[in-house]
């Protein structure tokens, strides 16, 4: 009989062998249980697949159960705690992809350190980062956002690292709010060492909620590979959004908003002087269409908190009419949303995508929507709010155009009434076009 020990067990073995992220791993151990998975590697009874997830020099270096009692005493020696999918505090919404997004490759267990309930960190979130060789421009603003966002009851989510995370980290310590910092290696070793008195003192705070976690067991050092698997945590964990602040071309901050995007998670980006390269990353994100465009950091927190309190019709519609990261002609076909008589709340994103895909039709814009091709043509039922600004934002610089800016804003079709799911043939298979049938 299998018991919550031997889970446990498992799982820290499973974890100080691997190299994350492991999908095929992780899904073995959904077929069979982390159990009679870890056995299996152990005995190296695996597909190839998984054993290139494996640290092979590990594997068999020690039992399954002296592997795992290890990593804990090694973990109990620094105030490290190891949680799994099967814990209270695990948070399954995090790598819970809506929408039509790629699924994020969650990991086989989470190593904290702090006071704070991870779930609770995790529910209203956003990620922070950008340059390490950040200007006093970014540091500045990043250290705004991270009060800012911290003020509205939100949780600051950065790397730690040098430049912009850890502007940002001191901006939400300072407004006495919560933090999550994710780390790249064992928690026994805070990376970098020069940020170790701080974020340690942020994850013992009695005054505020903080929190130090890792996929990575402790021993684990820093490793490239390693930051690049970071980003999907810190996308996961930004649950209602992610920031980038200053980011040169290539820097890996972009690898957070290729993450962000492939999560459906809303992506912002600072913009900066025209000249300057350490802003040429955040800019390709805006002119593509790809992040929406952050005027302030106390603008992007309001309409943090706005996308986060339900609304009246009437609140609806002033909003979105005072939204001003969204061109004017698609501010006022939302207000318009918001505003048909009958609206009580009840809409979800499929009714007013259905209606606003009426609308684009009409007025001949393009509007192509990778996820619904992935999803189907009803995956966008359970669309928030904050999901619709999203497709207005992505698509709205071609709606503008399409849409005549003099004369009055069209009045929807009455025909559609209270909608409920769009029809099967909103999208057209070929081309994942978004389409209202004529």
């Amino acid at each position: 009989m299998t018991t919550d020990r031997d889970v446990l067990y498992a799982r820290a073995y499973l974890s100080a062998i691997s190299s994350p992220p492991a999908p095929h791993l992780i899904d073995l151990i959904a077929d069979i249980g982390a159990v009679e998975a870890a056995a299996r590697v152990y005995r190296g009874d695996i597909p190839a697949a998984i054993a290139a997830e494996i640290q092979p020099t590990r594997r068999t270096s020690a039992t399954v159960a002296d592997t795992a009692v290890s990593a804990l005493l090694a973990a109990q020696a620094h105030g490290i705690k190891l949680i799994t999918p099967e814990h209270p505090h695990w948070p399954h919404s995090a790598f819970t992809v809506t929408g039509g997004g790629c699924p994020v490759t969650a990991p086989v267990a989470l190593w904290v350190r702090g006071t704070a309930a991870l779930t609770q960190l995790t529910e209203r979130a956003v990620a922070v980062s950008g340059s390490r060789a950040a200007t006093g421009y970014g540091l500045h603003i990043a250290g705004e956002l991270g009060a800012q966002i911290a003020q509205r009851g939100h949780t600051v989510v950065t790397g730690g690292a040098l430049g912009i995370d850890i502007a940002a980290h001191r901006g939400a310590q300072a407004a006495d709010g919560a933090t999550l910092t994710v780390l790249p290696c064992g928690l026994d070793r805070i990376y970098p060492s020069a940020h170790t008195t701080q974020l340690l003192a942020s994850a013992t705070d009695t005054r505020t909620a903080g929190l130090l976690v890792s996929e990575y067991p402790p021993g684990a050092v820093p490793a490239r590979a390693r930051f690049l698997a970071r980003q999907r945590l810190l996308a996961a964990f930004g649950t209602r959004g992610v920031v980038i602040v200053e980011a040169s071309a290539r820097s890996a901050a972009l690898a957070l908003a290729e993450a962000a995007i492939s999560q459906h998670r809303p992506l912002s980006a600072v913009p900066g002087p025209l000249t300057s390269l350490t802003s040429a990353g955040c800019h390709t994100l805006v002119r593509s269409g790809r992040a929406a465009l952050i005027t302030t950091p106390a603008a992007f927190a309001e309409q943090l908190s706005q996308a986060a309190e339900p609304r009246t019709a009437g609140e609806h519609t002033a909003t979105a009419s005072a939204d001003p990261t969204l061109p004017a002609p698609v501010a006022q076909l939302l207000a318009r949303c918001w505003d048909i008589e009958g609206y009580d709340g009840g809409w979800n994103g499929g009714d007013i995508v259905d209606l606003l895909c009426q609308w684009f039709d009409e007025f001949g814009a393009d509007i192509t929507h990778p996820a619904l091709g992935q999803g189907g043509p009803t995956a966008y039922d359970a669309w928030s709010r904050a999901d619709l600004l999203r497709f207005a934002h992505r698509y709205g610089h071609r709606v503008a155009r399409a849409i005549p800016t003099t004369g009055p804003t069209p009045e929807p079709s009455t025909a559609l009434g209270r909608a409920s799911a769009p029809p099967a043939d909103l999208v057209d298979d070929e081309t994942t076009r978004a389409r209202r049938p004529r």
